[in-house]
């Protein structure tokens, strides 16, 4: 028989505990034991042993906090301007048991029934429907909630509030969009959005979305970007708030992705749910990956699958070059406490999980059907990797996976031996590079590997990949290249082409599309012919800022000159110009100009500010500082991101834009400013102290979430040493919210050398203010 139980609760008064079964009745307990809140169990024991089927009641009481996890108290403002309260929930990853007693573990699923007391007049949501609500005394109401179905219990949600909606039918599921009374005008993007991904994901995943409602909620006070709670997913403003009137393009873009990122996990991850956190990865990776597809889904128009190696690619390669990173998959015992469980939801989990999994889904693909399908929009015809994720689902549906489990079903599915061809990308740190030479009668081109490092060194003996190695090779002028695969194992030189000649104006690229986890450093004289096929414009945008990223890591490593890193920005800079390679580019200059503030050579950043000023003056010019009817959204996106970069390095045009779009908005006339131009006009202004005090006022006056983001992002991003003093000290402010407190400081960390050296030491000195005003997030 039984007389303890060990269950999950923190912060919380167990008020009366009683067990009941139909041999022994009702019989009360108490509590033995609590556990430190690291590891959150609490022991309960009862005199007499209970066999069999017995129901466990357990009464308990707090107070909300404004911590951001567990049950908490976030707060907006009323039409009237009067404070109020909603009571909303952050569970994931082990918060539920501040909510209620329970097993809060992923793998012991239970289905839910809820009821919430509640005052009348207000909404209060769950993951399910309601079925019924009946009026209970001191006008109060009990509403009563569908079963959910057998969930985790990371993944249960409730809110309480005054919240207004958009709702639409869409087959057999309600959808909901909800927000603060004063959000209503910026709801339907988010809600037109979901009802063109739900559709798309119940046909890519084969498998009916499994409840008959799905409410997206904007909470004022959230710590995350989203929350995937079943039927019931939660977002901090900015994220799915918008309005196509008000909000840039760039926003918008970010409420469409992360609708479809947290729609993605609804089916992986919370359907089929990892075993262990150790395994985050699986449901995070997964979707970071799919995201994209379900992008552009829903809005076809921007293009979106073609920003994967520069959204989540580069900074996955950028941070696992380092001798600090880590495996995909860590040993269990990585994640046994809840500090280790948190510092998985990292760079590692979501873009190097997401970046191995488009690698793996591509090649599949090529090998069945002989067609790259990185940038297809749904419905691809031969997908195996997507054949294999549907078996998956099929198989562990209302349970839980290992990632070798997903790898042994596609494995099956398409008879290719897949969980050997990925050990090495989720068991082991970092990831190769691909050092390409000539063979001695120069008709072959030949490869070897050894793990990439940031601090340069590595040598294959220590550790080697699987790589499904692409190359696009081009004979000539007018010749249309062609792309072969090789798979490349060991240390040993492998061929990747033969019968190559590039001296007739012809090409050679590896890794098409940056479809694969790995970098490529390029003879002497292969560099030199890509560069001036960059500045012909013969590659593809994603190639040529894939080319700009692997450069100028290379260069940072010691494994390649730096000139040759410059001289790509230099032909990308006299090409015409494209967002992914000016992104890569402007991140080179970045980087270079810290290293050189770093240094203290006045003269050498001189002429590197110069330089830079001279590469963007033409590309400012070409791409103009008015919208065109009809343009490309890479170029909508290139615009402002050109121009702001341009007026940073004192480009005249660029500043006087940004000077008069400025003095519209200090006069209140924000219709007169596009508003794609509204962050760097911004940005611009608060460089300099006079703007600067302009732009804190309106940062201080501003209620609209997204307005707040932009003039934030405006504030962190000065450079002079007392302004940065002022932007810390304003993150501990009642300005700003405790959700933005840790952002606003890396903002300062990211925006300069002497941004960095601030925050860092800020941080080293406020460190418990900074945990106190951040709601416990740090």
């Amino acid at each position: 028989g039984t007389q303890c139980v060990v269950l999950h609760a923190v912060a919380m008064d167990l008020v009366r505990v009683r067990m009941s079964s139909a041999a022994l009745g009702e019989v009360e307990g108490h509590v033995h034991a609590v556990a430190e809140e690291e590891v959150g169990q609490v022991v309960l024991h009862w005199d007499v042993a209970f066999a069999g089927r017995a129901t466990l009641a357990l009464d308990f009481q707090y107070t909300l906090t404004d911590e951001l996890r567990g049950f908490y108290r976030s707060t907006f403002r009323d039409a009237a301007g009067a404070p109020q309260v909603m009571g909303t929930t952050q569970f994931e990853s082990v918060d539920a048991r501040r909510a209620f007693p329970c097993f809060d573990e992923p793998a012991m699923k239970a289905t839910f029934d809820v009821t919430l007391e509640v005052a009348s007049g207000l909404t209060a949501l769950f993951n399910t429907k309601m079925l019924r609500e009946t009026p209970v005394s001191g006008g109060r109401v009990a509403k009563v909630y569908d079963t959910t179905p057998r969930m985790s219990t990371y993944l249960v949600a409730f809110i309480v509030g005054e919240l207004v909606s958009v709702k639409r039918q869409v087959g057999g599921c309600l959808l909901g969009v909800w927000g603060a009374p004063s959000r209503a005008g910026q709801l339907d993007e988010a809600l037109d959005i979901v009802s063109k991904v739900l559709p798309a994901y119940e046909a890519l995943f084969g498998i009916p979305f499994p409840i008959d409602k799905l409410d997206l909620v904007a909470i004022p006070d959230f710590a995350a970007g989203a929350m995937e709670n079943w039927g019931l997913i939660t977002y901090r403003e900015t994220a799915l708030l918008a309005d196509p009137a008000k909000n840039t393009l760039r926003e918008r873009q970010r409420v469409a992705v992360v609708i479809a990122h947290e729609m993605a996990h609804q089916w992986f991850g919370n359907l089929v749910t990892m075993q262990w956190w150790n395994d985050l990865w699986l449901n995070e990776g997964f979707a970071t990956f799919v995201e994209y597809i379900g992008t552009d889904a829903a809005r076809p128009g921007y293009g979106y699958l073609s920003f994967f190696p520069n959204y989540d690619l580069s900074g996955a390669l950028s941070l696992d070059s380092l001798e600090s990173t880590r495996s995909l998959h860590p040993p269990e015992e990585d994640t046994e406490s809840a500090s280790g469980i948190d510092s998985q939801f990292d760079t590692i989990a979501y873009n190097k999980g997401g970046s191995i999994i488009r690698m793996i889904r591509i090649y599949l693909a090529q090998l069945a059907s002989q067609q790259y399908i990185g940038e297809t929009s749904l419905p691809v015809s031969i997908d195996p990797f997507m054949d294999g994720v549907r078996q998956y689902l099929l198989m562990y549906k209302y349970g839980n996976a290992r990632s070798a489990d997903l790898w042994d079903v596609v494995q099956t599915t398409t008879g290719y031996p897949v969980m050997q061809w990925m050990e090495g990308y989720t068991e082991q740190k970092g990831y190769p590079v691909l050092t390409l030479s000539w063979s001695s009668d120069g008709q072959q081109l030949l490869a070897s590997q050894k793990p990439f490092l940031k601090n340069g060194g590595g040598a294959c003996a220590d550790k080697s990949w699987w790589i499904p190695a692409s190359a696009t090779y081009s004979g000539g002028v007018g010749a249309a290249p062609a792309t072969t695969w090789t798979e490349l194992t060991g240390c040993s030189e492998q061929v990747v082409l033969t019968h190559v000649d590039v001296s007739q104006g012809g090409f050679v690229k590896l890794n098409h599309h940056q479809s694969g986890y790995y970098r490529v450093n390029y003879p002497a004289d292969l560099w030199g012919n890509l560069q001036d096929h960059v500045l012909r414009g013969t590659l593809s945008p994603l190639d040529t800022a894939g080319l700009l990223d692997d450069a100028r890591a290379l260069a940072d490593a010691g494994e390649l000159n730096v000139t040759v890193s410059l001289g790509l920005v230099d032909a990308a800079a006299q090409s015409h110009p494209e967002y992914q390679p000016w992104s890569q580019a402007l991140g080179t200059i970045t980087q270079l100009r810290r290293l050189l503030g770093a240094s203290g050579d006045e003269q050498c950043q001189a002429d590197l500010e110069d330089w830079v000023a001279g590469s963007v003056a033409g590309p400012v010019v070409t791409v103009g500082t008015a919208e065109v009817a009809g343009e490309s959204h890479a170029m909508r996106l290139l615009r402002p991101m050109l121009l702001g970069a341009a007026g940073a390095y004192g480009n005249v045009v660029a500043t006087a834009f940004a000077d008069r779009n400025f003095e519209k908005l200090k006069a209140g006339q924000e219709g007169e400013v596009p508003a794609d131009f509204r962050p760097l006009t911004y940005e611009l202004a608060a460089r300099e102290a006079a703007g600067y005090e302009d732009v804190l006022a309106m940062f201080r006056a501003a209620d609209d979430p997204a307005l707040v983001r932009e003039l934030s992002n405006a504030l962190t991003s000065v450079e002079d040493p007392q302004l940065i003093a002022r932007t810390l000290e304003l993150a501990l402010t009642a300005s700003v919210r405790s959700q933005d407190t840790v952002y606003m400081i890396v903002d300062v960390a990211r925006s300069s050398q002497e941004g960095l050296a601030q925050a860092w030491a800020f941080v080293q000195g406020r460190f418990e203010d900074i945990s106190r005003h951040g709601g416990g997030v740090g």
